[in-house]
């Protein structure tokens, strides 16, 4: 199951689960192992815009979602 909402754009989130949601990246709580070493330090990120993920260097500013 996913808080994302693939079928949607422009707030990729189930907006009856998350009717205020914020169209915009949030942080996992999981961090990415980069292939080249640890001089990376980076997490993994969800777009709620798009639904796509990736990774960001863990000094940039993202909101947060708690969930479980």
């Amino acid at each position: 199951a996913s808080i994302v909402d693939r079928r949607a754009y422009d707030t990729a989130i189930d907006k009856a689960a998350f009717p205020d949601a914020a169209s915009e990246t949030f942080w996992s709580s999981t961090r990415y192992e980069s292939l080249f070493g640890d001089a990376y330090n980076a997490a993994w990120v969800v777009s709620f815009t798009s639904g796509g993920w990736g990774d960001q260097a863990v000094s940039r500013l993202f909101r947060v979602r708690c969930v479980r």
